[in-house]
């Protein structure tokens, strides 16, 4: 009896730990309370998992853009297909009976190993893996395991033509996070569809730092104030270290810059409103200490895309052009100004100085013209006199 018993027992392993899974499903839920959106990229990584042995990684165009909760809410879909959330989703074929999460930032190489060890890996097991570093070692355990590998690097990397590059956060879906996020913070006020069109644009879109700013009352304040062309309380903030600045006194200011940065640390990344502002008047104080490189480098940090929304009546470029001046690089200072011919006045006169300048000291030389300094000059002039008269015109009538 013990001989017949013995093969049928072991046959019931399998079947416990089965029953030990569907305990743990029944038990855990990883997915984040305010997650939203998204359902599309989980349609087409679920597809894509159809192949076995699949390798498949999800990508962003940027960090904080919601790879993680996606990772996370793919793993609830694989191991809770009846959750009401999914039938958002709709149903899709899946293949597997278990899914996992692992957060490589807090996996040391043996918390991995006693993984393997200890859970049911095969063919139908998806493994998540998150923050990867090195990836030759998940390659070497897959071998192994045959299990279907999704990772998100840590650091991005060049295409992978096999990546899912998870889809833009679409604003219509704010309302809903906002919500969300109300559920756990009831105090904060709710944003109006206006607002919420700000945040977008303050953001470029970026789901981790939309969550940022909606979860805290004093973000909430400066949308709003942002919103109604209000000054908020880092504008007041910043205007009296400009008045610091702009009476001489550069170390004062810069001081006070230095306490603004690690007091607004915290929150610079995520409110691309305070950055620019910020950055403007920290270069604007390195170029009047006669720091015009310094001053340079730190511009640098705001000539992205997702800063064009800020830069009013060409700040930026003004303000690198005059620096180049100071590093007696004009040519590269009338390129910039050459843009803005028709679209600034005081690009005009910023470019006036520069070519009398150069004319004194014999320098002819003018980039994306055909003429000598002197005759561009002269057609500044020009065209400064005529934009005068068409004002004056308007002015008259």
């Amino acid at each position: 009896m013990s001989i017949t018993l013995i093969p049928i027992l072991y046959s019931f392993v399998p079947l416990l730990k089965q029953k030990k899974l569907s305990i743990q499903k029944d038990k855990y839920h990883i997915t984040q309370s305010t997650f939203t959106d998204r359902h599309d990229d989980i349609v087409k990584i679920m597809g894509k998992l159809t192949m076995q042995e699949h390798i498949l990684e999800i990508k962003g165009f940027s960090s904080q853009c919601g790879k993680t909760w996606l990772a996370q809410r793919l793993c609830d879909y694989i191991n809770f297909p009846n959750d009401d959330i999914n039938k958002q989703i709709g149903k899709i074929k899946n293949p597997y009976r278990k899914a996992y999460y692992i957060d490589m930032e807090k996996y040391l190489d043996k918390d991995l190993k006693d993984f393997f060890e200890k859970e049911l890996v095969d063919n139908r097991t998806v493994l998540i893996f998150d923050h990867v570093k090195e990836l030759d070692t998940l390659l070497l355990e897959q071998s192994s395991y045959h299990f279907q590998l999704v990772y998100i690097l840590k650091e991005q990397t060049k295409d992978n033509i096999s990546a899912h590059i998870i889809s833009p956060f679409n604003r219509r879906y704010i309302g809903e996070l906002q919500q969300k996020i109300r559920n756990h913070y009831p105090d904060i006020t709710d944003l109006s569809q206006d607002e919420i069109n700000v945040l977008y644009e303050l953001t470029n879109g970026n789901i981790g730092n939309i969550y940022a700013l909606l979860s805290r009352q004093e973000s909430i304040n400066w949308i709003q104030s942002i919103a109604n062309k209000h000054q908020t309380e880092y504008d007041k903030r910043l205007n009296r270290i400009k008045s610091i600045l702009y009476t001489g006194k550069y170390e004062e200011a810069q001081e006070k810059l230095d306490i603004f940065q690690k007091d607004y640390n915290y929150i610079f990344e995520k409110n691309n409103d305070l950055f620019f502002k910020y950055t403007l008047i920290k270069s604007d104080c390195e170029h009047l200490l006669n720091n015009y490189q310094i001053a340079l480098d730190v511009l640098s940090f705001i000539e992205l895309s997702k800063f064009h929304f800020m830069n009013k009546n060409f700040e930026l470029e003004l303000n690198k052009a005059h620096y180049y001046k100071h590093l007696w690089k004009c040519n590269d200072a009338l390129e910039i100004l050459h843009t803005l011919k028709n679209e600034s006045y005081s690009s005009m006169l910023n470019a006036l100085g520069i070519l009398a300048a150069k004319y004194f000291i014999d320098d002819l030389y003018v980039p994306n013209v055909d003429y000598d300094s002197l005759h561009e000059f002269n057609n500044y002039i020009n065209q400064k006199l005529a934009l005068y008269l068409i004002k004056m015109m308007i002015l008259l009538n």
